[in-house]
This record gives C-alpha cells, structure tokens and sequence, in this order.
C-alpha cells in the first residue's frame, strides 16, 4: 500500500497530466504482461532529419509522455532485432517506441514513431 507521500506524489503527477490537458486515452502494450490503460501527452514537431549530401529533409519528431506509475516501467524501444513496445491511443492510431528520452520517477518522455 502507498504511503502518504507517495499518494500525494501520484496525485499532484495526475494533476499535473491534467493541467497540461492531456486527455488522450491510450492503450500500452508490453512486449510481456497485459495491456494497460493510461492517458498520454503526444506532442508533434518538424524537425531536421540527419545530414544528406547537399540538404537537409525535414521530418516529423513525435514524442509520447505518460505517467510513469501507470506504466510501472520504462517501455522497451525499437532495436534491428526487436519490435519497439507499442502505444494505441483511441483514434486507433498506433505509436511504437523508439527511443527514451527522457525517465525519472514520475514521467516518462518517449520518442515514438506512427505505425503504418
């Protein structure tokens, strides 16, 4: 059972979810343990791509944050040998993780790219 201070953590961690309005219901799935329901941020911009020859493309970088309690872990990103762990928010649009960018105790900040 949490203590008081813990609960008190995982509600200002809550409220501040809410005050950043985030209000997308999102589902996670673990590459293992059952799929969990939480709320997700998802902020959207262009950024550059790496260095071509003679330009630069410009891309879209999406980063994914979710209470890390919920989550009860940091989820697993894309390797070459293994499939990221995957978000799917309640427009049906999956997000799969490939990167960390940012853990502590409270968030989790990830870089996340739309699966086809």
């Amino acid at each position: 059972m949490a203590g008081l201070n813990e609960t008190a953590l995982i509600q200002a961690v809550e409220d501040i979810f809410s005050h950043i309005g985030s209000d997308i219901v999102a589902t996670y799935y673990p590459t293992d343990g059952d799929p969990i329901p939480c709320k997700v941020n998802v902020e959207r911009e262009s950024g550059d791509e790496p260095d071509g020859y003679t330009m630069k493309a410009k891309g879209e970088a999406i980063t994914l944050e979710c209470p890390r309690h919920i989550l009860g872990k940091i989820p697993v990103a894309h390797t070459p040998n293994r499939d990221g762990e995957k978000f799917i928010v309640d427009d049906g649009t999956v997000f799969e993780v490939y990167g960390i960018q940012d853990a502590d105790e409270y968030f989790v900040t990830c870089s996340v790219k739309v699966c086809e």
